[in-house]
């Protein structure tokens, strides 16, 4: 979308490559929202302008996040009285609380610190969440009777408590996923740009970031992108063979012919796999994105 497109030429110009690559993966997602409530628009769907306000919210919620408001003066929030925070985001986890703090170390800006602080605010809720049906499976554990009076009730008791076990594992495991993921953000703030060196390779790993990966995916897709890497390193040093061998024949120097064209086919294979490569990782992300 054009608005988007206009960000992304301006923050090229006065952010750094690091924070350039967690924008570019914000702004793809923003991109997304921005095409959907186009076309949720066109067939009338949204008649009361929820959608747009949210989609609008989320954009110049980028725009604080980035330092780039004072480029963009007009894309504003409402001013007003800032509503009073949920007491539902009061955080009472320690390893929540701990990461919170930790934030602040790492120099996360004011919104960064608005946004970490609502994130970990739905991990609490899930952790209460959990708990809650802890609460629940002890007291019915409370209803066990291992006598053989009231069979049929004690099964309604023993399936109940089967269920609720299977709730709690699903609610741990979720926060738990979502608690490691928050940890990688907290921790490596900038490590989409640390981790890689070339461009293509550090912005499919921002995106990759925000598709809400398992850690296990994320592990996974990091491998890739370090196979990725050293390919193009090393299509990259068979491009810099071809280049020198070109120059030292322009300057006369003595250049066999027959090697000369088997480093110019290698060169010219070993790029075309690379942007397979590249399109391929790019689509399995991108995959990801679209579950969202």
């Amino acid at each position: 979308m054009g608005k988007v497109n206009v960000v992304w030429r301006k923050a090229k110009q006065v952010l750094n490559d690091k924070r350039q690559t967690d924008l570019y993966a914000d702004l793809v997602i923003q991109d997304r929202k921005e095409r959907d409530l186009k076309q949720q628009k066109f067939e009338g769907k949204d008649k009361f302008g929820l959608l747009e306000a949210d989609v609008r919210k989320s954009f110049v919620e980028i725009i604080e996040k980035y330092g780039l408001s004072e480029y963009f003066p007009n894309e504003k929030l409402t001013q007003g009285k800032k509503p009073t925070r949920d007491p539902a985001y009061q955080l009472k986890d320690e390893k929540l609380k701990e990461l919170l703090k930790r934030a602040r170390k790492e120099g996360f800006t004011d919104t960064e610190m608005q946004l970490l602080k609502e994130e970990l605010g739905h991990h609490q809720l899930k952790l209460d969440e959990y708990f809650s049906l802890k609460q629940e499976y002890e007291a019915l554990e409370e209803k066990v009777d291992n006598s053989l009076d009231n069979l049929d009730e004690q099964e309604k008791v023993w399936s109940e408590l089967a269920k609720k076990k299977q709730e709690m594992k699903d609610k741990h495991k979720d926060y738990r996923e979502g608690l490691e993921r928050l940890k990688g953000k907290v921790t490596d703030k900038d490590n989409s740009a640390a981790v890689f060196e070339d461009p293509r390779v550090y912005k499919l790993w921002a995106l990759a970031q925000k598709t809400g990966m398992s850690k296990e995916e994320l592990d996974s897709v990091r491998k890739e992108l370090t196979h990725f890497e050293n390919r193009i390193r090393k299509a990259e040093y068979i491009q810099n063979e071809l280049e020198k061998a070109e120059e030292k024949r322009k300057s006369g120097g003595q250049l066999d012919t027959r090697q000369h064209e088997e480093l110019k086919q290698k060169a010219e294979q070993f790029n075309k796999k690379v942007d397979k490569y590249h399109k391929d990782l790019e689509s399995k992300i991108f995959k990801h994105l679209d579950e969202l």
